[in-house]
């Protein structure tokens, strides 16, 4: 019993900072959203019940209404087209041709590019005077498109934006899938007479279903996140076209950090909350995986308001602290870690108790040396993130010189409107060092996600 009470301990220790930063920065964050949205402000820093006014508030605005219907309709046609789109660049990149690595890294490079580079590039191919969609639709005898600033064509341009950003991961990931189905069943329906198009429908498909299933989940919940791209390309200003295709995350961002109504923001984050609980049902085998889960498919954006009021509170507002005190703790890294041990043999724990080795020594020599191709995984995502993120360094950060690449990249577009080689020579720079992340650790980082819980 005592060993058994013992064994406990190391878990319960092991556990005890993931579950803690949890609670803290995202558990709490969204029971607080919870109860500011049934509030209303007294002003200096006083709340009192307000009831379901700021719900009545949300639910009788029309701007709260068009901004889900531009959410669903965004993330229902961008999340099927992007996986589809993805998966057939995928299988294609897994025949024996030359070159692989670098066409896989040319699909890399719109996860490294930041936001404000990538909406700029497209923006000038979007361009009504001087884009090149337009100058290739003139050869046709087409006329001029406002692709951005035209209702009727501003939602299939974030679209394909979107679709374009969003490649990168989705193609690696499903690579690795593609390449873990045993050649054997290829061969088998060859000797049956199937032609390419039967072995891609009828057994690539079927068997890189979890794949599929995995980056659907994730990709619709990113898709009801939706907020750089609307913003970095029609920021706070009242376009036209604006109406057609801000989302319910734009939404919540003017609310809350531009009308400065953030009880009412929090009404419409409970909303957005609602919305993803109700589309997905998930199964946890215990109350602390569950709450790993739940911070996995809540929006980053439901919990901004609490963490923001916490880092005012402790005057750490427009620090560095505050650029990272909400990626303390990683759900997503712990999920994926946790995929990785739990397939790995038990043999390998009970040899190590054999040989004198308590949990901590089983951890540090036997398990991470074994999962280090998913740890340098881990490492390039959580970069990755980190290296794109705009909305939270956005409203963390109003110091020019602490701002992070996203936000600082979207001040310079500002300030250098005229300026359009400035613009590029930045993007091109903070390209460059997630390049060469993604350069020397391909290979574990290939290897991580076909070992992780990525692989479905």
């Amino acid at each position: 019993m005592k060993k058994k009470i013992k064994h406990w301990t190391w878990g319960y220790l092991f556990v005890a900072p993931t579950i803690i930063g949890l609670i803290v920065l995202n558990i709490w964050p969204i029971i607080e959203t919870f109860v500011l949205s049934f509030q209303k402000n007294l002003g200096f820093n006083r709340y009192e019940l307000s009831g379901l006014a700021n719900y009545i508030k949300v639910f009788s605005d029309p701007e709260v209404w068009v901004s889900l219907k531009n959410t669903f309709v965004f993330s229902l046609i961008s999340v099927p087209a992007g996986i589809f789109i993805s998966l057939l660049a995928a299988w294609l990149l897994c025949k024996p041709i030359r070159g692989t690595s670098v066409y896989r890294m040319l699909f890399f490079l719109p996860m490294v590019a930041a936001p404000a580079a990538l909406t700029m590039v497209w923006s000038w191919m979007f361009n009504t005077e001087f884009g090149v969609l337009n100058y290739l639709l003139g050869f046709l005898g087409v006329q001029k498109i406002s692709w951005l600033n035209d209702s009727h064509y501003a939602m299939f341009s974030i679209i394909l934006i979107a679709i374009w950003s969003s490649m990168g991961q989705q193609i690696i990931i499903l690579i690795v899938a593609i390449k873990n189905v045993p050649k054997v069943y290829y061969e088998a329906a060859e000797l049956d007479g199937a032609n390419e198009k039967a072995k891609f429908l009828k057994i690539m498909m079927p068997l890189v279903s979890p794949n599929i299933f995995f980056l659907t989940v994730t990709g619709i919940i990113g898709a009801l996140s939706q907020f750089d791209i609307v913003y970095m390309i029609y920021g706070t200003s009242n376009s036209t076209a604006l109406d057609s295709v801000k989302t319910i995350m734009y939404q919540y961002y003017r609310a809350a950090f531009v009308s400065q109504d953030k009880l009412y923001a929090s009404a419409i984050a409970v909303v957005t909350l609602v919305i993803i609980f109700a589309l997905f049902q998930f199964p946890g085998k215990n109350l602390l995986f569950m709450l790993v889960l739940i911070q996995m498919m809540v929006p980053g954006q439901v919990f901004i308001i609490p963490q923001y009021q916490i880092l005012s509170k402790l005057g750490m507002l427009n620090t560095v602290f505050a650029l990272i005190f909400p990626g303390l703790v990683s759900a997503y890294g712990t999920f994926l870690l946790r995929q990785q041990y739990m397939s790995l043999p038990r043999e390998l724990e009970e040899a190590a108790v054999l040989d004198g080795c308590n949990p901590w020594q089983t951890f540090t020599k036997i398990m991470l040396p074994i999962t280090r191709s998913s740890i340098s995984a881990l490492g390039v995502f959580t970069a990755l993130f980190a290296w794109k993120d705009l909305m939270w360094p956005l409203i963390a950060n109003n110091d020019i010189n602490k701002m992070s690449l996203a936000p600082g990249l979207s001040v310079l577009q500002g300030i250098c409107m005229t300026n359009k080689g400035a613009m590029m020579a930045g993007s091109v720079i903070a390209t460059v060092p997630m390049v060469i992340l993604y350069f020397v650790f391909q290979k574990q980082f290939m290897e991580g996600i076909a070992q992780s819980g990525i692989k479905g």
